[in-house]
């Protein structure tokens, strides 16, 4: 069994869901991410000071900010 990575998905731009480690890896509660916009998410990880989410086409190396404002490097794959 392979281990589960942070991953949030969304519809038209709207966060639809997160999963538990995606939760506990950006220290957000659900309540906090459904509903809200790719932007909304990019302020609240802080990713919007390099690039914005809906801008990402493949894949994004870089760093994002935990709700602790830890900072984590990460790599975001967009599918």
């Amino acid at each position: 069994m392979g281990i589960t990575q942070p991953c949030f998905y969304s519809s038209d731009g709207i966060i639809t869901r997160a999963n538990k480690e995606f939760i506990e890896f950006a220290g957000f509660t659900m309540d906090e991410m459904l509903g809200k916009s790719l932007k909304q998410i990019g302020d609240m990880i802080r990713i919007n000071t390099q690039i914005h989410l809906y801008n990402i086409i493949e894949r994004y190396c870089g760093y994002v900010f935990t709700k602790a404002l830890s900072s984590r490097e990460v790599k975001i794959l967009y599918s």
